[in-house]
């Protein structure tokens, strides 16, 4: 399905009117979120001590969410920082759950041992 995107430019801003056009933002925006800033991003959350497994499930999370809750983001400005403040919530929620799991797999181990 091919849409033609209709823009009206007013002083450096964009103005995207219509729902079909609201829509076609979200794609393009998100779609130029990937490709300039998907492996920068990436590389932060490793930083942060994800796993890169972990990492690749936060962002791949992180996508899904800012596309359901794309109509929060107050500034389209905005829309890297706001989407890395989602790529990290995202990460330590990943971490947190790895690391109950962790544990629980140490404590039945050491039962197992016992």
């Amino acid at each position: 399905m091919n849409y033609v995107l209709k823009v009206n430019y007013n002083e450096d801003r964009i103005d995207w009117g219509g729902e079909k056009n609201q829509f076609m933002k979200r794609e393009i925006l998100l779609e130029s979120l990937y490709r300039d800033h998907a492996e920068w991003i990436y590389k932060k959350l490793v930083k942060m001590g994800c796993t890169p497994e972990g990492a690749e499930d936060a962002m791949q999370n992180a996508y899904i969410i800012a596309y359901e809750k794309f109509d929060q983001l107050r500034s389209e400005d905005a829309y890297v920082s706001w989407f890395l403040q989602i790529a990290i919530r995202t990460a330590y929620r990943i971490m947190k759950k790895n690391r109950r799991a962790r544990l629980i797999s140490m404590e039945i181990r050491e039962e197992e041992e016992e």
